[in-house]
């Protein structure tokens, strides 16, 4: 496998860190000759983070953008609304075509398997067209029904149900490991990893899958009621709201 490497020249006179740097590959411990890297900041940097924000701090200010990007760190997103399947999927294009070029100005990149769109409809009964597709530098970009954004699972829906089946998939992997905990761990000591591994995750986002149905919050709730029995050391048969009480 070939590993890019980057080295930094040592010099006393620059007080840079973007400046001076050197590039090469190593295949099988053969060395390539060095080539000089003339963009980009050091990957893992402290400053690396900063410096790209206020490289791309201009994408909202695009001439034409109408819907503009929800950023985070290299993540981009863009929520574009229309009256009908035609008019959103003209705002759409347009919308990717400007990002396009500014990209391309700007000397980036998209990842177009990273890439993909997600329509959401009013009505279950609205039927979205066969022809509806989107394009990056005529490029087509996958349509999902689900997708993560920002840790939480949005599908196409907005029934939070994908969300809500992941949580209970890392909560049932931690009955077992607080079962076993509980033979040696004090209560003080398993109240403390609960609320930092799983009622975190239970509270991040509830605001928004909480407001789903009923039926599907209820194997959420029964599996966040076993492990508090077992933290608390309580039997299944003990009262519910005396279990949250304490």
């Amino acid at each position: 496998m070939a590993k890019a490497h980057t080295v930094y020249k040592r010099s006393f006179h620059t007080t840079s860190y973007l400046s001076d740097r050197m590039q090469f590959t190593c295949v099988n411990q053969t060395e390539s000759s060095y080539g000089e890297v003339k963009f980009g900041v050091p990957q893992g940097s402290v400053l690396g983070p900063l410096l790209f924000i206020v490289y791309i701090n201009d994408i909202g200010s695009i001439p034409g953008l109408k819907f503009l990007p929800k950023l985070f760190a290299d993540d981009a997103n863009v929520f574009v609304h229309a009256k009908n399947f035609n008019e959103l999927q003209i705002q759409s294009q347009s919308t990717l075509n400007l990002l396009t070029e500014w990209l391309l100005l700007n000397r980036l990149t998209i990842n177009i398997k990273k890439t993909c769109y997600i329509i959401f409809t009013p009505h279950s009964s609205n039927i979205i067209p066969n022809d509806f597709t989107l394009k990056v530098d005529n490029s087509p970009i996958d349509r999902v029904e689900q997708s993560k954004f920002l840790g939480v699972q949005v599908d196409s829906k907005l029934n939070w149900g994908l969300h809500i089946k992941e949580l209970c998939i890392q909560l049932r992997r931690y009955v077992g490991i607080f079962y076993k905990l509980s033979f040696f761990v004090p209560k003080n000591v398993l109240k403390i990893l609960y609320f930092s591994l799983v009622h975190s995750k239970i509270l991040y986002g509830i605001e928004i899958y909480a407001t789903t149905f009923k039926t599907y919050l209820h194997d959420l709730h029964i599996l966040n009621n076993r492990i508090l029995r077992i933290v608390l050391g309580k039997d299944r048969f003990f009262p519910t709201k005396e279990l949250y009480k304490l």
